[in-house]
């Protein structure tokens, strides 16, 4: 017979292993429930680091400078010195027409220049000779007032003379013949002064004449000048400009864009004949929210950026800000203004713009993405003690995927990146470092399950 002690030692092995199976099923039960209870998530330290504010627009690029070119003339089209895609230097004749009738109007019109301005030299002349005869007329005065002089004293002597004769010749002292000869002499230089008193008038008279034919010369020199002006600045100007606007010229430097007229045309001052545009001066208008206009301000740079070449940054500046908003949509438009040298960026492209209003090179910083609402309030989830705690927050200014914390939380907290969306304040979670590190864990608690049933089948 066999040992009954044996038999007993058996037993008790069989039952200490089946209560040691219980308590590590239980133990095991506990555990994964503890486990199922925390919530997985990932953290990264709070950071400092700078951070800008931007504010975001888009526009379509136009031309600074665009033009559409019409004759400013009728006639028909003898010249087309320029097509559609050239580029054109400023003052450079892009079409002409027919000329031949201007030309002979401009002849015309420097042959009237020319004939007012010899009646103008004859009028000089005219005015010249004029002035020498009064000069001769005053000469001439001078001197017939110098011989009245001299006859009033002949005159005076002739009279003294023939008065002593006569009481001679009454005392019968001397002859008849001498009375006579005296009484002839008087008479004679009487007549002379007479004569030459009348020729003195007449000079005057002449003088006065040449005088007056003086101030008319003179008035019909004016109005000769007054003509010719007319007939060089009107007349001549006229007949110019429209010689001149029988070429169409570029106003300023570009690339024709269109061109609308073909040789031998009929064009008048409707017909659009070409378009213009500087393809280097370019500008966008941009509709900035009110809320954001203190912030700008003229010369602001400003980053231009298109879907078509994300590679290729272009900046330029604010040029002006309209003094009014949009009732309707609270923006208020602004230009920008900039260069295109690479010639990629061209009018028509729909092209996004930022502008750097402010910049913090060191503050709290957060991904957006770890941001929760309640109530209009921000918070976040932090990690204290393996156990997640809320924090209310305010914000400052933000970039696209970072947001600057002002209040709440402080640098080196663990914030809480992924998961935070299933968490309740004071929840007990379960940190994990990444996805790499949740997939191995994972794949460990299969393994682990795998082995317990075979574990219990062998069992």
């Amino acid at each position: 017979m066999k040992n009954p002690f044996s038999f007993l030692l058996v037993i008790l092995t069989l039952l200490t292993l089946s209560c040691q199976s219980e308590k590590d099923e239980k133990f095991s039960d506990k555990k994964k429930e503890k486990e199922e209870k925390e919530q997985p998530v990932y953290v990264i330290p709070v950071t400092k680091g700078p951070i800008s504010h931007y504010i975001y627009s888009s526009g379509t690029i136009r031309a600074a400078e665009s033009v559409d070119l019409y004759p400013k003339s009728s006639g028909y089209v003898a010249k087309i010195l320029k097509d559609q895609g050239d580029y054109v230097e400023q003052g450079a004749p892009l079409m002409k027409l027919e000329e031949r009738e201007w030309q002979l109007g401009v002849i015309e019109a420097r042959m009237q220049v020319e004939e007012f301005s010899q009646k103008v030299q004859q009028g000089k002349l005219l005015i010249s000779s004029l002035e020498n005869q009064i000069e001769q007329a005053d000469l001439n005065i001078q001197e017939l007032d110098a011989l009245v002089g001299q006859m009033e004293l002949d005159l005076t002597q002739a009279e003294k003379e023939e008065e002593r004769s006569s009481r001679s010749y009454q005392k019968q002292l001397i002859p008849e013949g001498e009375y006579e000869t005296a009484r002839y002499n008087y008479e004679k230089s009487k007549l002379a002064k007479n004569t030459t008193l009348l020729q003195k008038n007449k000079a005057k008279v002449a003088k006065q004449d040449l005088i007056l034919s003086l101030e008319r010369s003179k008035i019909d020199l004016r109005a000769l000048i007054l003509q010719r002006e007319k007939a060089s600045q009107v007349t001549l100007a006229q007949a110019d400009l429209l010689l001149k606007n029988a070429t169409i010229g570029a106003p300023f430097s570009g690339v024709i864009t269109f061109k609308g007229v073909n040789l031998g045309e009929l064009v008048g001052p409707s017909h659009h004949a070409f378009s213009l545009m500087n393809l280097e001066k370019l500008e966008i208008t941009l509709n900035i929210p009110e809320k954001e206009l203190p912030l700008l301000k003229n010369k602001q740079q400003v980053l231009i950026q298109s879907d078509n070449f994300l590679d290729l940054k272009t900046y330029g500046e604010i040029r002006s800000i309209s003094p009014i908003v949009d009732s309707t949509s609270g923006t208020t438009e602004i230009i920008v203004a900039f260069h295109s040298d690479h010639k990629l960026l061209r009018p028509g492209i729909f092209v996004q713009s930022s502008i750097q209003v402010e910049h913090r090179p060191s503050v709290v910083l957060i991904p957006r993405s770890c941001l929760l609402y309640e109530k209009n309030r921000r918070f976040v989830f932090i990690i204290v003690d393996n156990k997640a705690e809320k924090r209310f927050i305010e914000t400052g200014i933000s970039e696209i995927d970072q947001i600057e914390i002002l209040s709440g939380i402080e640098e080196n907290d663990l914030l809480v990146t992924g998961g935070h969306h299933l968490l309740e304040d004071e929840q007990d979670v379960k940190i994990i470092e990444n996805e790499d590190d949740e997939d191995d864990e994972n794949e460990d608690e299969d393994n682990k399950e795998k082995s317990e049933e075979e574990m219990n089948t062998s069992r």
